[in-house]
């Protein structure tokens, strides 16, 4: 039998760098990082519906005590229960809908987080290896996320950014999502933000909710916060496995 250890690592030796804007090991850092936020996601879920049951339990018991003949009066003080004393229809105060909304946008903003910070740490390494003087933050009136990373690359790398058409539609929409639930509490007016038609088509994973002044109010769902995570996830590694500078592969 061998003495010989076994290395703590997949590969006895990492794999060698070919030219990609990152290395392997951070690229599996990246990866990682996205995957943690992924867990976490299907780790709440599994949470709210816990908790959904287990309120409908509660719901029940409290209507059965009360001793109600009467089933549509059983109904009402059983909605009332639900939705903590407001009316049925009134999505915004029901413990049902209004928890997982805090959960499914925090989760949201913080992908994005992720997603902005790695793009822009992304330029930083390209700056750094092609020895460029002027870096991202030299790119002014495109905000802080794909579109500044854009233009980056297109004015200062000189090439496109390394994603597909599509990719960077997507990546923009979600950046719009991102806006309207950091700056407006999600709610946005469909005449002066034209994103109706967009968000419908993402229905059921998004609802979009009337509000008393004519806003429209995102609702977000598990199925849409874990999809755009892997979507965010998949961009950042095709920019990090972009093969910008020389094959220097032995």
């Amino acid at each position: 039998m061998s003495d010989k250890k076994k290395s703590p690592f997949l590969f006895e030796v990492f794999p060698a760098d070919k030219g990609e804007i990152t290395d392997w090991l951070t690229r599996s850092a990246v990866t990682l990082q996205f995957d943690a936020i992924v867990q976490h996601v299907d780790f709440l879920n599994q949470s709210i519906i816990q908790e959904k049951k287990q309120l409908k339990i509660m719901a029940e018991q409290y209507v059965e005590s009360m001793d109600i003949q009467d089933e549509h009066e059983k109904n009402s003080f059983y909605h009332a229960f639900i939705n903590n004393g407001a009316l049925p229809l009134d999505y915004e105060y029901s413990a049902i809908n209004s928890f997982p909304q805090i959960q499914w946008r925090s989760e949201f903003l913080v992908a994005y987080s992720v997603f902005e910070h790695t793009l822009n740490s992304l330029c930083k390494i390209v700056q750094r290896k092609s020895g460029f003087t002027k870096g991202i933050d030299a790119i002014k009136g495109k905000g802080f996320g794909i579109a500044r990373a854009e233009e980056y690359f297109k004015t200062v790398v000189n090439v496109e950014i390394p994603i597909s058409t599509t990719d960077l539609e997507r990546i923009k929409f979600l950046a719009k999502i991102r806006n309207i639930i950091t700056h407006n509490n999600s709610e946005f007016n469909s005449k002066k933000e034209p994103l109706s038609a967009a968000l419908k088509k993402e229905d059921p994973a998004i609802q979009l909710i009337l509000l008393v002044n004519g806003d429209l109010e995102i609702l977000l769902s598990y199925d849409f916060v874990k999809k755009s995570i892997f979507e965010l996830q998949s961009v950042i590694l095709k920019i990090c496995n972009y093969k910008l500078y020389k094959n220097i592969a032995k």
